[in-house]
Parts: C-alpha cells; sequence; structure tokens
C-alpha cells in the first residue's frame, strides 16, 4: 500500500470543480463475498474448479511462480481494491461483437448499450437486449467484459474493475453482424467513439448527434471508459479520408471530455518458433505487426496495449510499435508454456450455460475446465472459459483499471491518465533489444515499442489518481491545457524531393536524413506525442516483379524504416519495416528477416498492400514524451528492399511533423515512488 502525502507547490493551473464526494469510503460497499482472500471461484491456483495445474487469476495479482521470473508479475490490483478504486460508479462500454448481458458474473446495462449493426430505428424498438451478440458465434466482446468487469462476486470470476458496469456498442467483426443499416457509415467509426446514450430532438437515442451538456466544462460522460480490443489485420489498407478524419476528431473530442478509449495493438507478430533450441517454424503474422501501420493507431489521445506473457517477455503474437502506450499481462503463445507443461491462460466470462461459447458441452475444447475437472459445479463452469487471450485480453485489462481510476478520479481525462500511466508503469524484460528495446530518453522516461511505457502497476495507477483528484479537491489542478505545433521539411518539396532511387544520374542510396525543425512551445510546455507524416512514390505495384527477393525489382512500402532523432538526441523507430532483423533466439549473434512470415491468411508471400505505388502515412511516437520540442529533428529514411534493380524513382516528397504539447504537475504525487520518468526509483 502506498503512504498518502499530498505536496503541492506553487499552483500553475486553477480549475473550480464540483466535487463528487470522497471515494475513499468506496470499499465498504463491497460485497461481504468479495475477499480477496477468494473474490472468485478462480481466484487461487490451488482452489479453482479445474484440472489440475489450473493457475487461478494470475494476471491480476500472481503470488503463484511459474518460473523463477514471474512472482509477482501481474497488474497488480488487489492495492486498488483495497483502497475502493474498484470501478465502484463507472461505466465501460464493450466496442466489440456484443456482450450476452445476462450472464451471471457481469452487471450489464441495456438502455446505455447500442447495436451499430442495425439501424437507430431498430435500437429504439429493442431497448431491452441492445447490445447483445448477434448470433452464438460471437462471444469475443463477452470474454473481453469479463476480464473488464466480472463483478466478482464467488460465484465465478473477478474483473479488473469489479464494481464498474457494462454496456455494449455492437460492430460487426465478421461473425454474423448483418452490418449497419440507415445510417451513414462514414459516421459509424466516429459514433462509436462517442456514443453516450445522448438522445436527439425527438427525445429518441442516436448515437449521430452530440450530446446535451457536450460543451459543459464540468461534462462528466456517462461512458467514461471504452474498450476496443479489435482492428486491422493488415497494414497500410488504403484510407477512406472522410472516415479517417471523422474518427479523428472523435477521438480528440473524447480526449477534451473525458472519455478514455484503451485499444488493442493486435496479434499480427511473426516470430519464430523455437523446439529443442531449434527453429521448428513460425507463427505467422502480417503487415500490421507494427500496429502503427493501422490508421487508427495513428492518432493521439488513446490507450493502446500490447500484450504480456506470463515469462515477463512480450507474448510472442503481440504487435509492436512506437505507438504503443502500455503493456499488460495475457495468454501466452501456445508453445510458451510454463513449468506445469500448460500455457498460461486468462480465465474470463463465456456465453452462459453448456450450450454456447467458447467453452460448451457439444466441443469440450477447454481442458483446464473440463478435462479431470472435479469441481461439483461442472455445468456453472460452461459458463467461463481459459481459451480468451491476446492483446483482446490486455486490452480489457487496462480498460478495467482506467475504470478503477475513474472511481479514484472521477474527473480523469485520458491526457492525464497518460501522464500517470508514464510514470507509474514498470520496466520488465529490461535486457531486450528487439526493434530497438528500452530507450531512456532526454527527460527520463524509458520506452519500447514492445512494451510502450512498461508493465501497467493498477495500484500505482489508481493512488496517483487519488493524489490528483485531492489536489482537484482544492482547486489546483496539475494538468495543462493542450499546445499543438508542427513544422514541415524547407528542404524537401515534391519540385525537389530526396531521392532514394534517380535512374537518371544513375543515383541509389539506402537511406536519407531530413531536418526538420520544430519551433518552442508558447507555454514552455514539453512533448506528449510526435507524428511524422511521410509522402513517398515510386514503390513496385507488381508483386511478381518483385521477388525473387534480391533478385526482383524495386521496393514496396513494407520495406520502409523510419527513425527520428530529437534534438536532445533520443533516437528510436517510428516505422519498422517489414524485414527489419530479430534475433534468433536459437542462436546468438544472428538474426533474421520476418518478411516472409507475415502472410497470415493468403496465398500470397507478402501482401498485396504493400504494393502500392505511393505511401502518404503518418506514425504516432510516445518516445520523446517529456522532452522539449525546439530545434532540429532528424527524419532518417531508409529503404531495406533487397532487390537492386529499380524502374522507377523511389523519392521522399514531403515530410512533416506534429507534437502535442503539455505539463503535467507531479509534485501532487506526494511521495508516491514512480517507477518510470525524471524522478523513477528504477
Amino acid at each position: 500500500m502506498h503512504s498518502r502525502s499530498l505536496r503541492v507547490t506553487i499552483p500553475l493551473f486553477f480549475l473550480a470543480l464540483p466535487l463528487l464526494g470522497t471515494t475513499s469510503l468506496h470499499a465498504q460497499n463491497i460485497n461481504p463475498a468479495f475477499t480477496l482472500n477468494n473474490p472468485s471461484l478462480f481466484w487461487q491456483g490451488t482452489n479453482a474448479g479445474g484440472a489440475p495445474g489450473y493457475p487461478g487469476q494470475w494476471y491480476l495479482q500472481n503470488e503463484l511462480a511459474t518460473n523463477q521470473n514471474n512472482a509477482g508479475l501481474d497488474a497488480d490490483v488487489a492495492g486498488s481494491w483495497m483502497d475502493g478504486f474498484d470501478g465502484t460508479g463507472v461505466t465501460i462500454a464493450i466496442c466489440d461483437e456484443g456482450v450476452n448481458g445476462t450472464h451471471p458474473d457481469l452487471n450489464y446495462y441495456a438502455p446505455l448499450s447500442w447495436s451499430f449493426t442495425h439501424s437507430t430505428a431498430w435500437n429504439v424498438q429493442n431497448s431491452v437486449n441492445r447490445g447483445f451478440p448477434p448470433n452464438e458465434k460471437s462471444m469475443h466482446g463477452t470474454g473481453c467484459a469479463g476480464v473488464a468487469a466480472g463483478i466478482g462476486n464467488g460465484i465465478g470470476i473477478v474483473g479488473a474493475a469489479p464494481r464498474a458496469r457494462i454496456v455494449s456498442e455492437v460492430i460487426n467483426l465478421g461473425n454474423g453482424g448483418i452490418g449497419i443499416t440507415g445510417e451513414d457509415p462514414d459516421q459509424e467509426a466516429a459514433a462509436i467513439y462517442l456514443w453516450q446514450g445522448q438522445k436527439d430532438a425527438k427525445g429518441n437515442p442516436n448515437p449521430y448527434v452530440l450530446p446535451k451538456d457536450w460543451n459543459n466544462p464540468f461534462y462528466l460522460p456517462p461512458i467514461p471508459v471504452k474498450n476496443h480490443s479489435y482492428s486491422a489485420s493488415a497494414g497500410y489498407i488504403p484510407v477512406n479520408l472522410t472516415k479517417a478524419l471523422r474518427t479523428q476528431d472523435a477521438i480528440e473530442a473524447c480526449s477534451t471530455h473525458r472519455i478514455i478509449n484503451v485499444l488493442s495493438a493486435g496479434n499480427e507478430r511473426a516470430w519464430p518458433i523455437i523446439t529443442n533450441n531449434m527453429i521448428v517454424d513460425w507463427f505467422l503474422g502480417t503487415t500490421s505487426q507494427d500496429t502503427g501501420k493501422k490508421i487508427v493507431n495513428t492518432f493521439p489521445g488513446q490507450i493502446i496495449t500490447a500484450a504480456l506473457s506470463s515469462d515477463g517477455t512480450y507474448a510472442k503474437y503481440s504487435s509492436f510499435g512506437s505507438c504503443v502506450f502500455v503493456t499488460a499481462p495475457s495468454s501466452d503463445s501456445t508453445w510458451n508454456q510454463d513449468r506445469t507443461n500448460k500455457p498460461m491462460p486468462i480465465i474470463t466470462t463465456d456465453f452462459a450455460g453448456p450450450s454456447f461459447g467458447f467453452n460448451n458441452q457439444t466441443n469440450n475444447a477447454d481442458p483446464l475446465l473440463n478435462s479431470g475437472a472435479t469441481n461439483k459445479r461442472v455445468t456453472q463452469l460452461y459458463n467461463y472459459d481459459s481459451l480468451f487471450g491476446g492483446t483482446s485480453s490486455a486490452a480489457p485489462l487496462v480498460a478495467g483499471i482506467m475504470a478503477d481510476g475513474v472511481t479514484a478520479d472521477p474527473y480523469l481525462d485520458v491526457r492525464t491518465a497518460q501522464h500517470l500511466l508514464a510514470l507509474t508503469c514498470r520496466k520488465v524484460d529490461p535486457n531486450d533489444q528487439v526493434y530497438g528495446g528500452w530507450v531512456t530518453n532526454n527527460a527520463g522516461y524509458a520506452f519500447n515499442p514492445n512494451y510502450g511505457f512498461g508493465l501497467i502497476d493498477g495500484t500505482a495507477f489508481t493512488t496517483a489518481c487519488s493524489y490528483v483528484y485531492d489536489a482537484l479537491s482544492i482547486g489546483y489542478y496539475p494538468m495543462s491545457n493542450e499546445e499543438k505545433i508542427s513544422a514541415t521539411s524547407t528542404t524537401v518539396t515534391p519540385k525537389h524531393p530526396k531521392y532514394l532511387v534517380n535512374l537518371k544520374n544513375h543515383f541509389a542510396t539506402n537511406s536519407v536524413e531530413i531536418p526538420i525543425t520544430l519551433p518552442k512551445s508558447k507555454n514552455g510546455y514539453p512533448i506528449e506525442s510526435v507524428t511524422v507524416r511521410v509522402h513517398m512514390t515510386g514503390f513496385q505495384t507488381n508483386q511478381t516483379a518483385y521477388f525473387p527477393l534480391g533478385q526482383g525489382v524495386g521496393a514496396n512500402l513494407g520495406d520502409i524504416t523510419i527513425r527520428l532523432i530529437s534534438p536532445k538526441s533520443t533516437s528510436a523507430l517510428a516505422c519498422i519495416s517489414d524485414n527489419f532483423g530479430i534475433p534468433n533466439p536459437a542462436q546468438s549473434g544472428q538474426y533474421l528477416s520476418p518478411q516472409l512470415y507475415l502472410n497470415k491468411s493468403l496465398s500470397l508471400p507478402i501482401n498485396p498492400l504493400n504494393f502500392q505505388p505511393y505511401l502518404f502515412w503518418q506514425y504516432l511516437s510516445w518516445a520523446y514524451y517529456g522532452e522539449q520540442p525546439e530545434g532540429v529533428w532528424k527524419v532518417r529514411i531508409t529503404n531495406t528492399s533487397n532487390n537492386t534493380r529499380y524502374t522507377n524513382d523511389l523519392k521522399v516528397d514531403s515530410v512533416t511533423i506534429f507534437a502535442t504539447l503539455g505539463s503535467f504537475d507531479a509534485s501532487v504525487l506526494g511521495d508516491l515512488p514512480l517507477a518510470n520518468g525524471p524522478t523513477a526509483v528504477r
């Protein structure tokens, strides 16, 4: 338990907020059946109702070491609950393929739910079962809901925010949703972010209008936390500009209206499978293993979450990138198993009853809950499964902790949450060197594209939130407004491009470096996020001509690596090419290219989307958090294609850097030990 000692220096920002009562009394409302000794049937590994070797809900509070490295490797939520920060009074939206709202372990609220797979008229007429899955195949959202907010009533599982309420926003993920009808599809993605149960002029609920009191500076959203455990399965999907701009505007609106969106990074990493110290196969990934190649992940104002295995390293399926903010425990890769020779599972809610869901009496697919189970409540075990996982599970775990944070500070917004996460996340896998590994920037923040700022610490985060609320209670607002700055290269323009390949002049180079000078903050604020936007032309569009590697013609979009170097000399990857070498787990000192293993679900060696004539994309990075922005930035663009023959000029036509800036006064956190940042205790 962290000791609380408020220390406030000279106030810089003031905001008179209406206080909402003391959060420290929330603990007395906990159900008597909910205790840290046995908050759920599955809490302890020693009394779980499944097969021998079942390790319990280790990812929440791990007291069962499965190997010498991972005792205590968890999301550290128990201290948060003991302080009363347990999701009380908070609603979490599961934006997914529906939630089984009748499940006994979920506190489901249909009136604030919405089915984007149906028309507004249908939703108005079906208010009782709004947000339910369209069919028995749509189980994913129910699993997310349990990880985020299983109510911990002693019946089954407990979630990260056991006193939070769940609502559902149903989207079409391909499992039988009928598709949106009656609305503008370009607005749907934005509406998913902005839905707060608002009503139109006729008094009917309508996600395509803004909420009432939206412009009130004290607006508190009915749904302050949203989880999005879905994403594109390929990189560089062509962008519908109207839809993208509306989504970006919606994300910015969430940021200024205290709505926290948590996104899964994706499960697209390619990684070799090792047996007896030999590579026997590869886990196939996709070209979006660098998750920054999905357009929605290039917008700041969200918390993108990667997955951590029980051995203390990134899950070998987990996507990565400079836009990843945090990591959370999730299921192991199927070949990365604990000492009982079983993958460490995530236990969560499934379709209630024995007939449907991942775990049912027909397929008997869940050996940890069915094989050799001796618990008398076997029928009830079908309400749960241990087959869930991936970043789809890591994200709602973070979303649940965000809800705990809102219990501690009802005025919590995403920028404040990000500052507190950056300060309290724990460094894991300290010797990691994959895709650049850990980089400590000039401001003292350690960042890694595989982990973001590190492993989430629920207790430290919510304690920090409570300190912020203490500051608000005396009229002091430690979070500044957001400032934005940008600059475009003056030396590289469409009329004067920077060439990687110039056929006329018989010139070719692997790398070019483009300087861009960012101005000083008008308010003296440090960096929160940096986005680099690049326009390049001259790529190979014929996949057949590109092969065989080293003997083919040209470069494709996946061959581009971008490194961004700050004026303070912090150097980090903003875009990682498909053939960027990874250390060979079976042979020290050797590197492997994953390029030909990014074709999951494809019959082709490389995704056709890589063979577009131009690259016009932006890449979000958190690696420069806390640094001052002014000075010359260097954008180093490298062509990693193995081919040496070209039929087109390959050139950079423009580069722009955008930065969001803001200041957080960490002195309000008193003597709270910080795991990251300039005053970190490492």
